[in-house]
């Protein structure tokens, strides 16, 4: 195969040269073999001759069985092998030992625990962060006063190649400008979120970002500089990738600690059915009279007893009217809703009455918001709270959308009125062509019952233009009701207590001028 006789002797330079002759006429098997008979002789066999040995030549020139060697037996031989030559040697007036040791460095310096003078530790194999002044600053740091002892250096309890190959992050550092690009193009589409589609169309997080190597790095930049300009060029190279090392270290930080929050969130709701079954199931057949006179909720100036809480938050139960605000006042204070409006029930009820009032003025002043969420409920012929529906005002794309549980009874009168009046409102400010917007009414998911639409509608609130909203099953809605009470029981601002005699017609104040009425009407029943 190398046209070479019985005699002649083969030298890693000479192999360079097949080899390449072998890429420039694409003779794949070729140049496989003279990598592998290379790597043999430098790296997994290498020995004190200059020229490849036998065992070396054998085991390269069948590609075919060099994957079922036991290399790692095979590469602890050749290492005992060369120690034990070490030892029985007449000589000591050197240090190096012969066989695979740059594997074994290899291998140490990928499991060495961080210490101050350890290399970036971000990529493997990290030996190519290293020089030998590092290695002997490392060597001289950590040993005893002999010189022999080097229990400083010790090994991770994590083993980084503990992971079978289908588990292993497989790194492609790119080889070309033009993979650089792509690269980047692909990290900006992953901005939004790190979400990707998976083929059963389900989101996955994206686990890792891809940094190339040191000298891949180095390497593509110094394409197409001129060699003139090599040493100025590496050094800004180096430099970059420097930066980008430190990024990546805060990148896998992020990384852990939102694993670590996930897993907080999961282990918070792990036992969400028995928190229910203790709050809300075991008193739902209570009368009224059978409650301790308690505020459960208490939060932004609204207060609900425990008795309403538990009929509001029960399997069949209907959301009140002060569910509905404690939610909307916690999601105003967060910072995923501060570029929204959420309208109160005060201004809400302002334009169902077709009237500008001070809550609608105030709420709506600042306009440079993204959308507006209108909680629009419909009450029957006696004033009771009937049906919760959503009107969404999507400023950017210049259309209104309402969402109902029950789509197929809407539009409906009170919808009807509340654009009718935001129209008005809207003609003498910044927003005046709201005349012009359109108005969607898509296809959802309808409730399967007579008392889910309150439920239904913070689903659509918290979702919209966030995740899909259209397709919530039973399931979600239930799970999503005891969620809330969870959520609500556990907020850190909530500050339950027992209630004062205070008659149902009583009305206060809270810190946003918003007028709170404590009654026990009974919302969205439909």
């Amino acid at each position: 195969m190398l046209g070479l006789s019985a005699k002649d002797k083969i030298s890693c330079d000479f192999l360079c040269d097949v080899m390449e002759g072998a890429q420039k006429n694409n003779d794949v098997e070729l140049e496989v073999t003279c990598f592998f008979l290379i790597a043999f002789n430098v790296l997994l066999m290498p020995s004190t001759d200059m020229y490849l040995s036998a065992p070396q030549m054998q085991a390269a020139m069948n590609l075919e069985k060099i994957r079922q060697i036991n290399w790692r037996k095979e590469i602890l031989y050749h290492l005992a092998k060369g120690v034990k030559a070490r030892k029985s040697s007449k000589t000591e007036t050197t240090d190096n030992i012969y066989g695979p040791v740059t594997v074994l460095l290899l291998f140490y310096l990928d499991h060495l625990k961080k210490t101050e003078l350890q290399a970036d530790v971000l990529v493997t194999p990290r030996i190519c962060y290293y020089n030998s002044a590092m290695v002997s600053d490392l060597v001289n740091d950590t040993t005893d006063i002999s010189g022999k002892d080097f229990q400083k250096l010790e090994l991770g309890d994590a083993t980084l190649y503990s992971l079978n190959y289908n588990e292993c992050d497989k790194v492609k550092p790119p080889k070309t400008n033009k993979d650089i690009m792509q690269c980047r193009r692909r990290v900006n589409q992953e901005k939004d979120g790190g979400i990707k589609k998976t083929k059963g169309g389900k989101n996955t997080l994206n686990t890792s970002v891809r940094i190339p190597a040191l000298v891949d790095f180095i390497n593509c930049h110094l394409k197409d500089i001129p060699r003139y300009l090599h040493n100025d060029a590496i050094k800004t190279v180096k430099e970059k990738h420097s930066s980008m090392m430190k990024l990546y270290e805060q990148i896998l930080d992020i990384e852990s600690d939102t694993s670590s929050t996930i897993s907080n969130l999961l282990d918070r709701y792990s036992y969400l059915d028995e928190f229910y079954s203790s709050h809300i199931l075991s008193k739902e057949k209570w009368e009224e009279k059978d409650f301790e006179q308690k505020y459960v909720v208490d939060l932004y100036g609204i207060r609900i007893s425990e008795y309403l809480f538990v009929q509001s938050m029960k399997p069949t139960g209907w959301l009140s009217n002060f569910i509905i605000d404690v939610v909307c006042a916690i999601w105003r204070e967060e910072e995923e809703w501060r570029d929204k409006i959420i309208l109160s029930q005060p201004a809400v009820r302002e334009l169902l009455a077709r009237s500008i009032g001070e809550f609608v003025k105030k709420e709506l002043s600042d306009l440079d918001k993204k959308q507006i969420f209108v909680p629009v409920l419909s009450k029957d012929e006696n004033g009771n709270g009937e049906h919760w529906s959503l009107l969404v005002v999507d400023i950017g794309k210049g259309k209104n959308y309402i969402l109902d549980s029950l789509s197929s009874q809407c539009p409906r009168m009170e919808m009807t009125s509340v654009l009718s009046t935001l129209k008005v409102h809207f003609a003498a400010t910044t927003l005046n062509n709201f005349s012009s917007f359109e108005t969607e009414k898509p296809e959802l998911s309808e409730q399967i019952n007579g008392n889910d639409c309150g439920i239904h509608m913070l689903l659509y609130m918290e979702g919209f233009g966030r995740k899909k909203i259209d397709d919530f099953s039973p399931e979600d809605v239930q799970m999503y009701r005891k969620k809330l009470v969870k959520d609500l029981y556990d907020n850190l601002h909530n500050k339950p207590h027992d209630m004062e005699f205070m008659s149902p017609t009583s009305t206060w104040t809270d810190d946003n001028g918003f007028v709170r009425l404590q009654d026990t009407t009974r919302a969205g029943r439909s």
